[in-house]
């Protein structure tokens, strides 16, 4: 028998930089929340707004793009997180039916999180990324 034995010099306790770019939705609160990751790499501002398309010639395939220019997007905003780590801002963003619609799309109960494509595809002059259809968490 090999073992690989965990210690404080091979690991870590304390949460690290996230490694994907993700996008978390929430039924409780019917809100979505993008990783710190994710608003570092996409340069996401709370002066962008958002929008989600779902393409209905696939199946639960669905795409976000972020601009300062979507008249009719949806607000951001930050939320401070509570608890031990009371200095991360999370960016999140509301709305019940866009929220409701994945979430049951993919059959999760309170909330589900997923990653976002590296490079955004365009479409009608716009750069959606997509939301890869794999929930890494559903709850």
């Amino acid at each position: 028998m090999k073992l690989q034995v965990f210690n404080k010099n091979n690991s870590t306790s304390k949460a690290g930089r996230p490694k994907y770019k993700t996008i978390s939705f929430y039924k409780r609160d019917r809100t979505f929340s993008l990783s710190s990751l994710a608003v570092a790499d996409l340069d996401i501002s709370l002066d962008h707004k958002v929008l989600i398309a779902k393409d209905e010639d696939s199946k639960n395939q669905y795409y976000i793009s972020f601009s300062k220019e979507h008249n009719n997007g949806f607000k951001l905003r930050q939320k401070k997180s509570g608890g031990y780590n009371k200095e991360h801002i999370t960016v999140i963003c509301s709305c019940r039916d866009v929220v409701d619609c994945i979430l049951n799309d993919f059959k999760a109960e309170k909330s589900a999180t997923f990653l976002l494509s590296e490079k955004p595809k365009q479409i009608d002059g716009l750069s959606w990324y997509a939301i890869i259809p794999n929930p890494i968490k559903k709850i």
